[in-house]
């Protein structure tokens, strides 16, 4: 049993021969925050720069996250001030995440693919890097809240994605298995971290991803809306 939201929701278990647990990412996938993130990917480097941290270590190609994680490893062994960086650093992004979180909106067809799988009875968990209190705002805000199992946010794993541990620990909280699990966002990231955890995987091209980003994904779709077309199999 889970409690999400302030209901409490019955999770069964595993039904054989099909997939009936569906992990999705948040923002990109199935609402829109219209985060910039070339603003805040230089917001954090010039933070963990004024902290010591230096340029030539930043990677445009890794997350904000990994870039703040290895400043602040940086900052331990150099003995430099990386508790404030961290703190600076996080609390940075909580801001700019709770402020995109008063304006995010669904995705078209994200809701009414929600509630056919509810229907179905399916199991469904919500993986993403923001935040919990962010993800549970934008999920109230947007009326999704009803239709989710468990949310798994970057406070609940040790490693975020493309670590498979937001998807591993989703399946073992709803009781489900790579086999009958479905990962699907509009990032790499999540492809990747599917992919890694053993599950089928599906890319969606209505936020940052694109075909050649997505091309690791075992379905590439245009957006959720467009989901609804192939559950059939997708639940063989």
């Amino acid at each position: 049993m889970q409690i999400f939201c302030g209901k409490y929701l019955k999770i069964g278990y595993p039904r054989p021969g099909m997939r009936d647990t569906f992990l999705f990412d948040l923002d990109g996938t199935l609402v829109t925050m219209e985060l910039d993130f070339i603003f805040i990917r230089k917001h954090i480097d010039a933070i963990v720069v004024n902290y010591g941290y230096p340029e030539e270590l930043l990677d445009a190609k890794v997350s904000t996250l990994e870039t703040i994680k290895s400043a602040v490893t940086y900052a331990q062994a150099k003995g430099l001030d990386w508790e404030h960086l961290n703190q600076e650093a996080s609390a940075y992004l909580k801001k700019v995440e709770s402020e995109a979180a008063s304006r995010a909106v669904p995705i078209e067809g994200a809701r009414t693919i929600l509630q056919i799988l509810k229907e179905k009875k399916m199991k469904i968990g919500i993986i993403t890097r923001n935040n919990r209190n962010v993800a549970v705002q934008v999920l109230k805000k947007c009326d999704l809240c009803q239709y989710i199992d468990v949310i798994l946010a970057r406070d609940d794993v040790n490693r975020v994605k493309p670590h498979p541990d937001h998807v591993v620990k989703g399946m073992q909280r709803l009781n489900s298995v790579p086999e009958q699990t479905v990962v699907l966002g509009d990032h790499h990231f999540e492809i990747v971290a599917g992919n890694r955890a053993g599950c089928f995987t599906v890319g969606f091209l209505s936020g940052s991803g694109t075909r050649e980003t997505l091309k690791e994904a075992d379905l590439i779709l245009d957006s959720i809306k467009d989901l609804k077309a192939v559950l059939p199999q997708l639940e063989q």
